[in-house]
């Protein structure tokens, strides 16, 4: 009896042999991409935290000011180029000459201590000298009027708006110039050497003088945007009212009068 037994694996070889045997053909192999029910998972976008303004974005439009400065910085840098290339020349020829040092009399000595030197952060549209004294109290004046300004606009925006302390830019301050209602002009010493930017000046100089308004030649143009939290430098500041920092304007007005007339003797205009 025990002979005619089958084995248990003789059993699982019989079982796998029912099976009956694939077919492939080479559609087989082209893979077919499904959708698992049991493994299908919701594809979630990440939006960022910035907020997205609706609506198209429109850039704005350059200002013909705007337009004129860059046609004369692309100008400058074609001339700078040019002249590169004829330094680069002149110096070859001066490093086979030997220069001869020339003495300087003691007459030429005071002639020069008597010129006044200008350059890229004093320009030669200043009018006076910036000292560390005009520097000081001009920064505490536009510090307190912004402070000012800020604390009404966060009372009630609307009165704000309508008793500003101060405006920004030549087109507004040439505006409010015409009509009489600044008091105080602040115009940046270090503006960019252009032909339109000193005719502006030269106007807004010529209407305070009509005008009587003083202007002062104090802040860099840089700082005075860092201060009035502007994103870009500020080249000019019309105030309209200084009330609460009189005492500071007064003392900075003194020094400017003293060093307007130290210049005027230096340069003999």
């Amino acid at each position: 009896m025990s002979e005619n037994v089958p084995k248990k694996s003789e059993i699982s070889k019989n079982k796998k042999s029912k099976k009956p045997t694939k077919c492939y053909d080479l559609i087989d192999f082209v893979v077919i991409k499904k959708k698992n029910v049991k493994t299908h998972k919701t594809i979630v976008k990440k939006i960022s935290s910035k907020s997205v303004k609706k609506g198209k974005f429109k850039r704005k439009k350059a200002s013909t000011l705007k337009k004129k400065i860059l046609k004369e910085r692309i100008k400058k840098k074609l001339q700078n180029e040019e002249q590169a290339e004829e330094i680069s020349e002149i110096v070859e020829e001066l490093e086979e000459l030997k220069i001869e040092e020339k003495e300087v009399t003691k007459c030429d000595q005071q002639d020069n201590e008597q010129i006044v030197q200008h350059s890229r952060n004093f320009r030669d549209y200043c009018d006076h000298f910036c000292t560390q004294d005009i520097k000081h109290y001009s920064e505490i004046v536009i510090k307190d009027l912004f402070r000012y300004q800020e604390n009404k606009f966060q009372q009630n925006p609307i009165k704000a708006k309508a008793n500003r302390r101060y405006v920004v830019g030549f087109k507004e301050v040439k505006k409010f110039l015409n009509v009489e209602r600044l008091k105080l002009i602040f115009i940046a010493p270090d503006l960019e050497k252009n032909a339109e930017i000193d005719k502006l000046v030269a106007e807004i100089k010529e209407l305070a003088a009509i005008h009587k308004t003083p202007y002062i030649f104090g802040i860099k143009r840089w700082k005075l945007g860092y201060m009035l939290l502007k994103k870009v430098p500020v080249s000019i500041v019309g105030i309209f009212d200084y009330q609460g920092t009189t005492e500071n304007v007064n003392i900075l007005l003194n020094h400017v009068t003293k060093e307007k007339d130290s210049y005027k003797n230096k340069t003999g205009q």
